[in-house]
């Protein structure tokens, strides 16, 4: 029964796409930084990494929630793909709407591996889907 459930409910997480060389050496240097305390760094990389504007206090709860969730306590290879999620997220734009749930769902399962409360990941993931900002005004003209 619960082998059932267990392959019921767990989603894969999401492909990562292949990243130039300057894309890597970000998303490690924001891994780097998710090992630390430091949630004016955090909150400060997440907005220089979107296009748009993330909601008013999104960015800082979602770097609060990091913090109090000890993701510096993530093994690297782990804070590696939490920044790696948290990177598409903020910089996907068509391809966010498919690339959300996935992203979610992964960020999800390393707050659980942090060993975080369920009310805190709970708040943490509900941060990143706000974190993740489409074009507040996209073309409708395209064609």
């Amino acid at each position: 029964m619960v082998a059932t459930l267990s392959v019921t409910l767990w989603r894969p997480s999401i492909e990562m796409a292949a990243y130039t060389a300057d894309e890597d050496r970000i998303v490690a240097e924001f891994a780097t930084l998710l090992g630390s305390s430091n949630a004016d760094g955090i909150e400060a990389r997440l907005r220089s990494f979107s296009h748009f504007p993330p909601e008013e206090n999104a960015g800082r709860a979602l770097a609060d929630g990091l913090i109090g969730c000890r993701a510096a306590s993530l093994d690297d290879t782990e804070r590696r793909r939490l920044a790696q999620q948290l990177y598409a997220i903020t910089t996907a734009t068509d391809g966010l709407s498919s690339l959300l749930p996935g992203a979610l769902s992964a960020i999800q399962q390393s707050m659980i591996a942090a060993k975080c409360p369920p009310l805190a990941i709970e708040a943490a993931v509900r941060s990143a889907r706000q974190v993740a900002r489409r074009d507040p005004s996209p073309r409708r003209d395209w064609w």
